[in-house]
């Protein structure tokens, strides 16, 4: 996963233009719907926070601000997930890996990656109780549910979004209307014989 925020050497735009393989977008709702990509259309699916792509050298897009991006790679498919608060809640990432485990190999070893995103000393959801939420805890919670701690390694890019301003953009630090930040996950590369 590469995440472009205010670090990217150009506009998001022009960067996406000029990707070497499709891309895939989603429209992110914050709910738990997702989608398994077949092909390399469409070029966006609609109102889903997650994307599984079995095909190969395709390119899936999370666009986010403080929400967690969550990179799954296993030997068939990758996936992209935009894990707000709600679809953390909905378990999103927990519905995407028992998705995955129904077509891949009881054997299959996981990569995950935790992308940038607001971390829980910033994510106040109660300011009359000072209650905080994390969203890293809560999604690592449902990837234990699914998957013994032996058939996964995790990779975490530990830099909170709002911490981070002058590299990332945040909706809780720069407010209504900021700019989002790109995370680019590769998909499979196609291995000729």
């Amino acid at each position: 996963m590469t995440t472009y925020g205010r670090n990217c050497p150009t506009s998001p735009k022009a960067l996406l233009s000029a990707a070497t393989t499709p891309l895939i977008f989603m429209e992110q709702t914050h709910q738990d719907k997702f989608v398994h990509i077949k092909s390399r259309l469409p070029q966006s699916a609609l109102g889903v926070d997650a994307l599984v792509s079995t095909e190969p050298e395709t390119s899936l897009v999370i666009r986010h601000a403080d929400c967690l991006p969550i990179e799954i790679r296993t030997p068939t498919c990758v996936a992209a997930l935009h894990a707000g608060r709600k679809s953390t809640q909905l378990k999103l990432l927990q519905k995407v890996v028992q998705y995955i485990k129904s077509f891949s190999s009881e054997s299959d070893k996981y990569s995950i990656t935790f992308g940038p995103h607001i971390c829980v000393n910033c994510y106040q959801i109660d300011r009359a109780r000072d209650t905080h939420y994390s969203l890293r805890d809560e999604n690592y919670k449902q990837l234990t549910v699914e998957l013994p701690k032996s058939a996964f390694s995790l990779t975490e890019v530990n830099e909170c979004t709002k911490c981070n301003h002058e590299k990332y953009y945040s909706y809780r630090g720069d407010g209504k209307g900021t700019p989002m930040n790109y995370s680019i996950i590769l998909g499979l590369q196609k291995i000729e014989l």
